[in-house]
């Protein structure tokens, strides 16, 4: 989608802000809002932002207890690279789901969301 919005869509993303999987109670996802400007005249607009690609922050050591097929693995925290770039547009900290306790995902244990830690979300 992101390819078509800068591509055939004629639009380009000008904000990007990520949401903390506390942010719509009961349901516990990562949220992200996303701000698209139409092209004038079919021209790339000087604020906009590159989102498509992919960056890492750290890794983790899985250890050999945990649910996923990758246990004994160091895997990336991989997410889009713009949010490694500009945490400060994050409300929060991303952590592997399993980090937090969070093993109701069973095998996809290595699943990541940005929870609320460090950072105040409302302040932002």
């Amino acid at each position: 989608m992101r390819e078509w919005i800068t591509g055939d869509g004629d639009a380009d993303v000008v904000g990007a802000f990520r949401l903390h999987n506390k942010t719509f109670g009961g349901a516990d996802v990562t949220s992200d809002i996303i701000v698209v400007r139409k092209r004038v005249d079919g021209q790339v607009s000087p604020h906009a932002i590159d989102v498509s690609g992919v960056g890492h922050e750290r890794s983790v050591f899985f250890q050999e207890d945990a649910y996923d097929p990758k246990k004994g693995k160091t895997i990336p925290l991989a997410y889009n690279r713009y949010f490694v770039e500009h945490p400060e547009h994050m409300g929060g900290k991303m952590f592997f789901n399993v980090e937090k306790g969070d093993t109701r995902w069973g095998e996809r244990s290595t699943t990541s969301g940005l929870y609320p830690e460090g950072v105040s979300q409302e302040e932002r």
